[in-house]
């Protein structure tokens, strides 16, 4: 007889805490004015070296996903897939969102962990 929370069943809530940690970590990172949304800003902030931490939505078209990765890896940022274009714009109060560039480290530390990622250079 299986328990009340299957392996399965507790797999999909501790992803769906992990999702909703991160969304309020990026509401956090907008209402501080430490997030800049859309594929322009994003590359500037990217350009001038203020991005901690580029997040681009997992269903991202081909061209922007080319565009955003090789303008980060030149620039040596790190690249976060998490959330959908759905996911993401809910997060930042928006009804879509595709690329955003994190400006502040902390908050750019907190995003890598919450989703496993190594935080040390």
């Amino acid at each position: 007889m299986n328990s009340p929370l299957d392996s399965k069943d507790s797999q999909g809530l501790l992803e769906a805490h992990r999702l909703k940690r991160v969304q309020g970590t990026l509401g956090l990172a907008l209402r501080a004015g430490e997030l800049r949304l859309g594929s322009d800003a994003a590359l500037e902030m990217v350009r001038r070296r203020r991005a901690s931490l580029v997040l681009l939505a997992t269903d991202a078209g081909p061209n922007i996903e080319k565009k955003v990765r090789d303008k980060c890896a030149f620039y040596d940022i790190p690249v976060l897939q998490v959330l959908d274009r759905r996911q993401f714009g809910q997060a930042c109060g928006r009804r879509e969102a595709v690329v955003g560039a994190v400006i502040g480290p902390g908050f750019a530390q907190s995003l890598l962990r919450q989703c496993g990622k190594d935080t040390r250079g």
